[in-house]
């Protein structure tokens, strides 16, 4: 089977304008995703204000709530990404090590 040169040249650039179409879609649209942990710590610090200022100022995080029970503490928060997942999900465990929630004895993402 033979295509013709303009056969296939409207071929490529059928493909390529599909292609843009999908990387531009890829990053214009940004539903919200769900994200959580959960750490079992040694000690807690009095408060939790600290961990809730410092994730709801990530990017991409637009809500932040935080529990906690005994000497664990539950993370919940919701961000906007695009489809190919930016901005990145924020690293808490350090940040739980920064802010006093020491020493991190589990940590769980769900």
């Amino acid at each position: 089977m033979r295509f013709s040169l303009r056969t296939l040249l409207i071929g490529l650039s059928v493909v390529c304008a599909l292609s843009a179409i999908v990387g531009i879609g890829a990053k214009a649209i940004k539903p919200s995703y769900g994200y959580g942990i959960q750490a079992k710590c040694g000690r807690l610090p009095a408060d939790d204000s600290s961990l809730e200022t410092w994730l709801s100022a990530q990017p991409g995080v637009v809500r932040v709530h935080v529990q906690r029970e005994n000497n664990q503490v539950h993370v919940i928060w919701i961000m906007s990404q695009d489809l190919m997942r930016n901005p990145p999900v924020p690293d808490l465990r350090p940040e739980l090590e920064n802010l006093g929630y020491t020493p991190i004895i589990s940590y769980d993402r769900r």
